[in-house]
């Protein structure tokens, strides 16, 4: 017996079996062909070169593993294991398979993967009993005829080999369950795979695949299919209507849309779409509730839509790789996600909606820019694995980062225990806060960008602003936004009062909540109200208490929570509990017999009291139309008072009819006619009796033609003639010149309409079959003397990249706007005079250029391209643009924006949204002042500003942190000073910032002067720096009653008038000649010591308030 091995067979499942893998072996032991009964014999993982020939006298073996070895060759014996059934010779160093292999009758699993075969060995359709067959991994350029002749093959896996075509008789294979030819060189699956009605795994990832076979909707057992890594330019239609279908694989191809018959899937769980290049996310895929699984990552999103509510059985979400800054609050309804990737974004901010997932145990958020993580995040106390690494965090420190996820979780619920005292006191406090004094204390702790949003979000609810500005403060400040430091801020604005106010603060409030809970105690149906989540979570804790005192019980299945943000608020999903389970957040519930809504709107109400109506109408055909208890005028009466939309319609659609009635051309009223999904051949010419006809419906008929009378209904704006068997459209339907909607899809057409263009109002166009579709994908014509483009240019519906610069066009050619794949497009160097409207359609044009043509104003048009990166508008001629709309702030995508050689003197201020903006040429302009709007976009990476008439640069410009080169040559500057300008960028945004923090002083100590300055005293001091009658006057008019703010923006004014020297000790000197010495000395404060008594205040802080919003909450309650 070999030495140290035990060759003593054991009984598995009622067979003896010799298990020696994992052995080091390089031989067989001869014992081992003694043990004649053997029937498994498992030496896989070794390293044996051969297998001898004795292997002939194991006659009853049934199984052999022989895989993970360096086997070259096979005995010529193995041919007489005549009970053979399984063969298992994978990740060996075969180059041929012995053809006495095939000999095995009884073989019904042969695996021979991971090798080097170049081809099977003959006569392998002897294996009529085989029904798994793996030669995956290996080198054959083409599979054996003689393998579509196995019947029972259930299993065929030739993945990973040089295939460039599968064999003739493939759909023989019947019994096929799964297919995979991934990783080879196909071009084109073979149509007979869609004969194969029991597949229910295909894998053709890794091909050269552009489309996959007509009828693969024929496969509908299929349930995974697998068709990544190929060249497929849209989903295969065929796909959506794989009813079975669970799991779908799509990515690394260039798909630009989803489908939305993709929603047809309703039993996907799985769907891969990464590496993608869609333009946005595609919002199908949230109408998939059965999803588990979802995979995008790589597709470049800047955002993901809202409507995430559906997806309430998804598990797993991988999202990274994008360009991702935010998640939409509407996450939080994903209760069973249990896995997140969200790594490489460009996450400013953790989202705070992840900690609201209660299922959450992974997240993986690495390599951001994210500085802090919420201490709510303590809320998912599921978490167990949390990377955070590569983030620029200073909060958790970064010794609790390195200590891994179970120290972050504890570090932050501990920081958590803290907060709800100062959210509080921040709740009470704004409550005491006066109109002229809320910008004071904003200023003393916020920037001027942050306090135009907080005013903008609540322009006169002064509470909320000043609860706003406390939160922000802390979300901005983190552990140095005490309740001390608050008090200090304060008493340096001499808002003593305030100040003291904190220390009394948490005393008050139970008195309130006690007889709220004993007058609601009496309620079967009870309705909690309260302005924030603070308050909202002690009434229902007190509310639950209380009915366990009096022995009820809360029904935690039928209690729901509601929030109304307030206006132009984002919608944040309460998370109020009782104990510590969390209760259901909903949009809307009935109360009262009205429905409640989150964005406080009454379309629910209205939609659920027509749905009412609909009932009822839909009862008529019963109650009414069938009736033989009515009189026909009665009939009659009843359906004439029947309108639609105010307008009379008569419906006979779904009728079988092979005609329409003559009786219906008398109906000379008639404005809705719907004849649709019935056996019409035509339309008589009758219908020009109808001239109040507004709509048309004839789809789903056999229409081989049109009336040409159609051409006189000049109120007709609805006409759908698609799904039938039209060849042509009549030129008289261009005539209609009130029609918007064309719907003639469906049909057999080989051109437009003649005289198409002539549709003016057309808003929608739907027209399946354009004859000739080219395969052209780039054309450039640019630098000839064309005046126009050949008719036709809109069949080039592959058409990606249109080059027409330095012609002679006047106009874009209306063509063009038909290139529904267009993605770049030049017109540069003609002389067009305006855009058509109908360049809007082309919704997937990433990059355009129109440099040096003759626009009169900038084209409005462009700016309705929401997906366009690179934007060209510079102007060498005489036309140029002196003003860009407002709307610019809309291209969200736009990462370059060239407004060279113009006349603008300003920019708009929306265009501080285009947050991937990161190249600005503004050069050879009209600049007087540096628009400050660019500072604030927070991509910014190269601007071009050179040659204006710019003598100062903002100090603002240093938050543009990204900015790598600033080109500001020939403009006279001043500020900053040449020598600093001739060292380059870096040395600017250096110094830039540096005076920044110098302006941040200057202007705190004018906001502590303002609120010290008396009515009296103001206008002496305005007139003494300077100001004059009219700049005093404009000054009193912007804020007539808040003295405070009048003084404020003297100080300010007299600073940008002065500049250098508007210095502090200037300030004194002017308040000492005006005899005002005590506001003088008051200038720069002393720090003050913290009073005892508001430290024993603030010990007794309450809970936690997260935003000034109505939150309503319905509890139903069962004893």
């Amino acid at each position: 017996m070999a030495a140290g091995l035990n060759l003593q067979p054991q009984t598995v499942n009622g067979r003896l079996k010799l298990d020696l893998s994992n052995q080091g072996l390089t031989s067989i032991p001869e014992e081992v062909f003694h043990i004649t009964n053997l029937e498994i014999l498992d030496v896989s993982n070794n390293k044996l070169t051969s297998i001898p020939e004795a292997i002939g006298r194991l006659q009853k073996l049934w199984r052999l593993d022989a895989d993970s070895n360096k086997l070259r060759s096979l005995p010529e014996a193995i041919g007489s294991l005549q009970r053979l059934t399984h063969l298992y010779i994978y990740d060996n160093q075969l180059t041929e398979i012995s053809p006495k292999v095939c000999s095995l009758s009884n073989l019904e699993v042969l695996n021979v993967g991971n090798n080097k075969l170049s081809t099977l060995p003959p006569g392998v359709k002897k294996l009529q009993k085989l029904t798994l067959l793996y030669i995956y991994d290996n080198q054959l350029k083409e599979v054996p005829a003689e393998v579509c002749s196995l019947s029972n093959l259930k299993v065929l896996n030739v993945g990973n080999n040089k295939l460039s075509t599968l064999p003739h008789g493939v759909e023989k294979l019947q019994e096929l369950r799964v297919l995979n030819i991934y990783d080879n060189q196909l071009k084109e699956v073979p149509a007979e795979v869609c004969s194969l009605s029991n597949l229910e795994v295909l894998n053709v990832s890794n091909n050269r695949l552009s489309t996959l076979p007509d009828h693969v909707e024929k496969l509908q057992k299929l349930r995974k299919l697998y068709i990544c890594k190929n060249k497929l330019t849209e989903l295969p239609p065929g796909v959506c209507s794989l009813s079975n279908l669970e799991l779908l694989i799509v990515g690394s191809n260039p798909i630009r849309r989803l489908p939305d018959d993709v929603t047809r899937l309703t039993r996907l769980k799985t769907l891969g779409v990464p590496d993608c290049q869609f333009e946005e996310f595609p919002r199908q895929v949230l109408e998939l509730n059965t999803l588990e699984k979802l995979y995008a990552w790589g597709c470049k999103f800047v955002n993901v839509p809202e409507e995430w509510e559906k997806l309430q059985n998804l598990r797993l979400l991988h999202l990274d790789r994008n360009l991702l800054r935010t998640l939409p609050s509407t996450m939080s309804h994903l209760h069973n996600l249990r896995e997140v990737y969200l790594w490489n974004n460009k996450f400013d901010t953790f989202p705070e909606v992840l900690c609201e997932l209660p299922a959450m145990k992974k997240l993986y958020i690495k390599k951001n820019n994210i500085t802090r993580l919420p201490t709510a995040l303590h809320r998912a106390d599921k978490l167990k694995h949390l990377d955070v690494s590569n983030n620029p965090l200073t909060y958790p420190p970064q010794d609790v980062c390195k200590q891994g996820t179970g120290a972050i979780m504890t570090f932050m619920k501990q920081q958590a225990e803290k907060e709800p005292e100062i959210f509080h006191v921040f709740e009470c406090l704004s409550s005491k806060v006066k109109r002229t004094q809320w910008k004071p204390i904003a200023r003393s702790l916020l920037n001027d960008k942050e306090m135009e949003t907080l005013h903008t979000s609540a322009p006169d609810n002064i509470p909320d602003q000043v609860y706003q500005t406390l939160v922000h403060w802390k979300e901005k400040a983190g552990e140095a936004a005490t309740l001390p430091a608050l008090e200090q801020h304060l008493r340096e604005l001499g808002f003593d009062q305030l100040a003291e106010h904190l220390a009394w603060i948490p005393r008050a409030h139970t008195k309130t909540l006690e007889q709220l809970i004993r007058e609601l105690l009496f309620a079967d149906d009870a309705a909690l109200v309260a302005h924030t989540k603070f308050a909202m979570q002690r009434v229902t804790s007190c509310f639950a208490e209380a009915s366990e005192l009096f022995g009820l019980e809360v029904s935690l299945k039928k209690t729901e929570v509601l929030h109304q943000p307030a206006p132009r608020k984002k919608y944040r999903p309460p998370c109020i509990k009782i104990g510590e389970k969390p209760l259901k957040a909903v949009h809307q519930f009935t109360y009262l017999g009205s429905t409640i809504t989150s964005d406080a709107k009454i379309d629910k109400g209205v939609d659920n009291r027509l749905a009412k109506a609909n009932r009822a109408f839909g009862r008529l055909p019963s109650r009414v139309w069938k009736s033989r208890h009515l009189k026909k005028d009665t009939k009659v009466t009843v359906y004439k008072a029947m309108t639609v939309n105010s307008r009379l319609k008569l419906d006979l659609s779904n009728r079988g009819l092979t005609s329409i009635p003559e009786e219906v051309f008398d109906i000379t009223d008639l404005e809705v006619l719907d004849v649709s999904n019935n056996e019409l051949t035509s339309i008589p010419e009758a219908i020009d009796r109808l001239q109040k006809l507004y709509r048309l419906d004839a789809h789903g008929n056999k229409l081989t033609s049109l009336p040409q009378t159609i051409g006189s209904l000049q109120k007709l704006t609805h006409l759908y003639i698609y799904d039938n068997q039209l060849k042509e459209v009549p030129a008289e339907v261009c005539s209609l010149s009130n029609l918007e909607v064309l719907s003639i899809k469906s049909n057999k057409l080989s051109t437009l309409p003649p005289g198409v263009e002539k549709l003016q109002k057309l808003r929608v166009l739907n027209i399946n079959e354009v004859c000739s579709l080219s395969d052209l994908e780039v054309l450039d014509v640019s630098n000839n003397k064309l005046s126009t483009l050949p008719d036709g240019v809109e069949k080039l519906q592959k058409l990606r990249e249109l080059y027409i610069h330095g012609n002679q066009l006047t106009k874009v050619p209306l063509g063009v706007c038909s290139l529904s794949n267009l993605e770049v497009l030049v017109v540069s160097r003609n002389p067009i005079q305006s855009l058509p409207d109908d360049i809007t359609r082309l919704n997937r044009l990433k990059t355009f250029s129109a440099n040096d043509c003759q626009f009169e104003e900038f084209p409005r048009q462009v700016l309705q391209l929401k997906t366009l990166e690179e934007l060209y508008a510079g102007q060498h001629g005489r036309r140029k643009f002196d003003t860009v709309p407002d709307e610019v702030g809309t291209l969200q995508h736009l990462w370059l924006f060239s407004l060279e050689n113009n006349l603008l003197r300003n920019l708009p201020s929306t265009i501080k949204n285009q947050h991937s903006l990161s190249v600005v040429q503004l050069r050879n302009n009209k600049f007087d002042t540096f628009p400050e709007v660019l500072c604030e976009l927070p991509a910014l990476e190269k601007l071009d500003i050179s040659n204006n008439n710019i003598t100062r640069l903002p100090t603002a410009l240093h938050r543009a942190d990204k900015l790598k080169y600033l080109d500001v040559s020939g403009n006279p500057l001043k500020y900053p000073p040449q020598d600093v300008c001739k060292q380059g960028t870096g040395a600017i945004m250096d110094f830039l910032k540096e005076e920044a923090e110098k302006d941040e002083k200057i202007l705190q100590a004018f906001n502590r002067l303002s609120v010290k300055v008396t009515q009296t005293q103001w206008k002496p001091l305005a007139r003494s720096l300077g100001l004059s009658k009219r700049a005093i006057d404009a000054i009193k008019a912007s804020a007539p009653d808040d003295v405070h703010e009048q003084v404020y923006q003297t100080l300010v004014r007299w600073r940008e008038k002065e500049d250098e020297e508007a210095t502090l000790p200037a300030l004194q000197q002017h308040l000492r000649e005006l005899d005002f010495h005590h506001l003088a000395e008051q200038l720069v404060p002393t720090p003050r010591a913290m009073p005892c008594n508001a430290w024993t205040g603030m010990a007794r802080s309450g809970k936690n308030r997260l935003e000034a919003n109505a939150i309503t909450s319905k509890f139903y309650i069962s004893s």
